[in-house]
């Protein structure tokens, strides 16, 4: 394979020297006898090639490939280094599926072939500083709900059973509720466990842990406000200040108003500050009214250009926070800038302490 990716260079260089300003990439001729390169290793391996030889800007990559067959597998093309994508396998089973609707209900598991590490890193530089086989090179295989398929731990009749319990409240709503959610044992390991009574009895009330000390330990997800609407992300925080756990602002910043206690008594500011590689919204006031400072090292579930907000997500609100124009689309690198060293983390995490010694 280390050959064959070799000789893909140096006919993509060729091209671009002989003034060919599209080059495509196709796996249509594969055969039995012939075994494609996967689709992102060729890729990867011809964009940094041309970056290396300066000559990237002279040419766009287009992709003809049967690997590509969903928006995700797509997004990864694209943040591979491919300007353009023909997915002609996905294309084709459209038409299928169209002409035949029996077909609909077949359930299909995909894989590719994952190549040793070494030749992996010719496609991605970064594969053995940020170890990115483990994040998304191993076989592609997705679940998804299928009405004859495997049983999954949530489906559908568990979730509307669970909005029909938390919508009414009524006891016999959430007996249906557990009855379903008890129809889709054994999947975890964990499902095949029972309690076993103590020979002793109950424990003393004593000996439990008070409920507000358990409380203490919850704390929500990192969500940008952004990503959630003003309400949303507000009453997350609201909730967690009400029963002493801690919200997380997530990158986007937080408006100033919910540094201070509400009239009715409830607090609405995060507890917990985020500070990712975009530093969107991130000022001493911002971090001063932090009990704890988080450091987002990467935008690792992101493909290609790290977190995004589109332009129209951009209003007046969130440009303020953010310190930018309505409109604008928001992009947070995948690394941070200005950390490429042990040293330059701890810098940050000095500068962060000097800011808010508390956080």
């Amino acid at each position: 394979m280390k050959t064959c990716l070799d000789e893909l260079c140096l006919q993509a260089e060729s091209a671009v020297q002989e003034n060919r300003n599209i080059l495509i990439l196709s796996d249509c001729g594969t055969s039995a006898e012939r075994v494609p390169i996967p689709m992102l290793l060729a890729i990867g391996t011809i964009h940094h090639h041309l970056n290396r030889i300066r000559k990237r800007l002279c040419a766009s990559l287009v992709i003809e490939s049967g690997e590509t067959r969903d928006v995700h597998q797509i997004a990864y093309c694209f943040g591979f280094g491919a300007t353009a994508i023909c997915p002609y396998l996905g294309y084709a089973t459209v038409r299928q599926l169209v002409a035949d609707e029996s077909l609909i209900r077949h359930k299909a598991a995909f894989e590719t072939v994952v190549p040793n590490g070494k030749t992996l890193n010719l496609g991605d530089p970064g594969y053995n500083r940020y170890n990115r086989y483990n994040r998304y090179n191993r076989y592609n295989r997705y679940n998804r709900y299928r009405k004859a398929g495997e049983r999954h731990v949530y489906t559908t009749e568990v979730i509307k059973n669970f909005h029909t319990y938390v919508k009414s409240g009524k006891p016999e709503d959430y007996d249906e509720y557990v009855c379903f959610a008890l129809e889709t044992n054994p999947v975890a390991i964990k499902d095949l466990i029972e309690f076993v009574p103590s020979s002793t009895g109950p424990i003393p009330l004593e000996e439990v842990e008070p409920m507000e000390s358990i409380r203490r330990r919850f704390t929500t997800a990192a969500m940008s406000l952004g990503t959630l609407s003003p309400e949303a992300h507000e009453t997350l925080a609201i909730a967690m200040n009400r029963i002493g756990g801690k919200s997380d602002s997530g990158e986007g910043g937080e408006d100033p108003v919910r540094h201070k206690p509400y009239p009715n008594g409830d607090f609405a500011r995060s507890y917990i500050k985020q500070v990712a590689s975009g530093r969107f919204g991130v000022s001493a006031y911002y971090l001063v009214n932090a009990g704890e400072l988080e450091i987002k090292m990467a935008q690792g579930a992101k493909p290609g250009e790290g977190g995004q907000l589109p332009g129209h997500k951009v209003n007046a609100l969130i440009a303020r926070l953010r310190n930018t124009q309505p409109g604008v689309q928001l992009i947070s690198p995948p690394p941070h800038h200005d950390i490429y060293s042990i040293e330059d983390l701890a810098q940050l995490i000095h500068d962060l302490k000097e800011v808010n010694p508390r956080g």
